[in-house]
């Protein structure tokens, strides 16, 4: 077990998909996704560091975009990224001028909230 496995994770936020099925969790090591009915974890993300203080899924797929606590210099709370699960990596990232409040993804539509 590492030392960051061992380490109590802290959450940060919380929030459901488009259809309600899944919830997300945002931690201060990435992100967690459960079931809604049976809290059954499909995708346990545990190498972002600094954690996360947002995160939205993709119409269900393994594509999420979220939002660095700014703890970490790479990923300020400026900078909306765009995480693909399957490759365990950020695809694609845009920062914008003020620190990202909320984010909503509703379909095709990304919703920012800025300070």
């Amino acid at each position: 077990m590492s030392v960051k496995e061992s380490q109590s994770t802290k959450v940060s936020a919380t929030s459901y998909n488009i259809l309600g099925d899944h919830f997300i969790v945002c931690t201060d090591i990435g992100f967690r996704v459960h079931e809604v009915k049976s809290c059954k974890l499909k995708v346990n993300c545990t190498q972002i560091e600094g954690g996360l203080s947002l995160c939205q899924s993709y119409n269900n797929t393994n594509i999420f975009f979220f939002v660095g606590t700014g703890r970490n210099p790479a990923l300020p709370s400026t900078k909306l990224c765009l995480w693909d699960d399957s490759r365990k990596e950020i695809a694609a990232e845009v920062e914008f001028a003020k620190p990202i409040l909320d984010l909503k993804v509703l379909g095709e539509w990304i919703v920012i909230v800025d300070a």
